[in-house]
């Protein structure tokens, strides 16, 4: 594993529940010579994500930050809201290093 939090959400009406975010290592899938491949686990949210594939390393593993940060962004955008366990809300832009201008 490369990096790991444990955030909290919660659905309009719904108990606060705990989403645990893990972003594995990237590996060369065999498949072709600069093809990788990237571990990504939202739970419970999504219970099968499919490893992201990019050409060479760098490129899958920010696929998948990439594709934590929108499958979390889905989240808000359908009422559900991102919190810390005190129940602060999580800032998914900064955390992500994304900005408005």
């Amino acid at each position: 594993m490369i990096a790991s939090q444990v955030i909290f959400g919660q659905r309009p009406s719904e108990e606060k529940f705990q989403i645990s975010v893990t972003i594995g290592m990237p590996y060369e899938t065999g498949k072709s010579p600069n093809e990788w491949a990237c571990p990504v686990s939202i739970s419970p949210l999504h219970k099968e994500i499919r490893d992201v594939h990019g050409d060479g390393s760098l490129q899958a593993l920010c696929l998948a930050v990439s594709c934590v940060y929108t499958m979390l962004e889905y989240f808000v955008e359908d009422g559900g809201k991102l919190l810390y366990e005190t129940g602060e809300e999580f800032p998914l832009e900064s955390t992500f290093g994304r900005s408005y201008r």
